[in-house]
């Protein structure tokens, strides 16, 4: 009975009707194999279960393409870097303090922060860190 039940639970599938990275992520802790929209049609229900029956992970297409239109920011007028905040964002993720970066670019450290500061507020984040991962997502910066 017990291997019955573990069998089980190794196939589960979420009927869902939520399609974000938040419910996706605690649902993939939990052990979810696969994700389903409440609203889809008896045949991809068929498709779910058998790909999971079968081992392997299924997931609807809506929930993998909002998930991927979530994780993905596509730059705007509004959130695009300058080539000026470009050359400050990479000495900014190589380390160096806005004073260095000043003296690097024969620019004044009044300007710098001015720079950081609009490059913050352009990629919405808090830290160095921060900004560094996503320096990293959009391929303004490479390890």
């Amino acid at each position: 009975m017990r291997s019955i039940i573990q069998r089980i639970r190794e196939k589960v599938i979420a009927l869902t009707m939520f399609a974000d990275m938040t419910h996706y992520t605690q649902m993939k802790n939990a052990g979810v194999k696969g994700f389903i929209l409440k609203k889809a049609n008896k045949f991809e229900l068929q498709q779910a279960i058998n790909t999971v029956f079968s081992g392997g992970n299924y997931f609807s297409q809506e929930i993998l393409q909002k998930m991927v239109f979530q994780s993905v920011r596509f730059p705007t007028a509004s959130n695009q870097l300058t080539h000026s905040e470009i050359d400050i964002l990479n000495l900014i993720c190589k380390g160096f303090t806005s004073h260095e970066i000043a003296e690097k670019l024969f620019i004044s450290a009044k300007t710098v922060e001015t720079h950081r500061s609009n490059i913050f507020l352009k990629a919405d984040v808090h830290n160095v860190a921060g900004l560094i991962v996503w320096a990293i997502n959009n391929n303004y910066f490479a390890i």
